[in-house]
C-alpha cells in the first residue's frame, strides 16, 4: 500500500471514530428527548427544555453526517479493493443511522406536538368548564340574594303595616277612653244614669260606657244605611 493509499485510509479510520464518537452522545441524548417528549402534561418549562434538547440534537446529527459525508468522499478516492468495499459498507451503514436519527427526532417531535396540543386543548376546556361553573355558581348566588331581598322588602313591608296598625289602634284607644271619660262625667251629671254606674264596678265602669258608644254607634250606622 502506497503511503498517499495508507494516509487515506487512516484519515477514514480517524472519521469513523469521530463517528462513533457522536453517535454514542446522540444516543444518550436522545434517551433525555424522548423522556421529555412523552411528558403527561409539557408545560412551559417542557416546552422549553424539549425545544432546546432538539435543537441540539439536529446539530449533533449534522456533525455526524459530515463526518459520515467525509468517510464517503474519502472511501471513494481509494482505488477499488476488497479493503475499500469493506469501507464503503460501513460508511453506508453510518449513512443510515444518520437517517435513522433524523427519523426519530422527527418522530418525537410531532409526537410530542400532538401531546402539547391536546394538554393545551384540555386546559382550555377546563377553564371554560370553571368559568361556567363560577359563572352558574354567580346566578344562582344573585338569585338568592334577590330573593333574600325580595323576602326581606315584603317583611319590611309587614312590620311597617303593623306598625301603622298598632298606631292607628293606639290612637282610636286613646279616642275611645277619652269620649268615654267625657261621658262618664256627662252621665255622673244625670241621676237615673248616675244610679246605674255607681252598681256597676269601678273597674269595669269605663268598659260599659265603651261597649254602650259602639253599640250606639252600629245602630246609626244601621238606621242610616237601611
Amino acid at each position: 500500500m502506497d503511503p498517499q493509499t495508507a494516509s487515506k485510509v487512516r484519515m477514514w479510520e480517524s472519521l469513523r471514530a469521530d463517528a462513533r464518537q457522536e453517535d454514542a452522545v446522540i444516543e444518550n441524548k436522545l434517551s433525555i428527548f424522548e423522556r421529555v417528549a412523552l411528558s403527561e402534561t409539557p408545560d412551559e418549562s417542557t416546552d422549553a427544555r424539549f425545544r432546546t434538547l432538539e435543537q441540539e440534537l439536529n446539530d449533533q446529527i449534522h456533525q455526524m453526517q459530515r463526518s459520515v459525508l467525509s468517510m464517503q468522499d474519502t472511501a471513494r478516492s481509494l482505488p477499488p479493493t476488497p479493503e475499500t468495499a469493506s469501507m464503503l459498507k460501513h460508511t453506508q451503514r453510518f449513512d443510515e443511522i444518520v437517517a435513522e436519527k433524523f427519523a426519530i427526532v422527527k418522530r418525537l417531535g410531532v409526537d410530542y406536538q400532538k401531546r402539547r396540543e391536546r394538554s393545551q386543548l384540555l386546559g382550555k376546556v377546563k377553564q371554560e368548564i370553571e368559568s361556567y361553573r363560577e359563572s352558574e355558581e354567580f346566578r344562582h348566588l344573585s338569585s338568592e340574594n334577590d330573593s333574600l331581598r325580595h323576602t326581606q322588602k315584603r317583611l319590611n313591608d309587614i312590620l311597617s303595616q303593623a306598625d301603622l296598625t298598632r298606631d292607628k289602634l293606639h290612637q282610636q284607644r286613646q279616642m275611645f277612653t277619652g269620649m268615654a271619660d267625657k261621658v262618664l262625667i256627662i252621665a255622673e251629671k244625670v241621676p237615673f244614669i248616675n244610679g246605674l254606674l255607681k252598681k256597676i264596678d269601678a273597674k269595669r265602669r269605663r268598659e260599659v260606657i265603651i261597649l254602650a258608644m259602639l253599640m250606639a254607634v252600629l245602630l246609626f250606622l244601621v238606621f242610616l244605611f237601611w
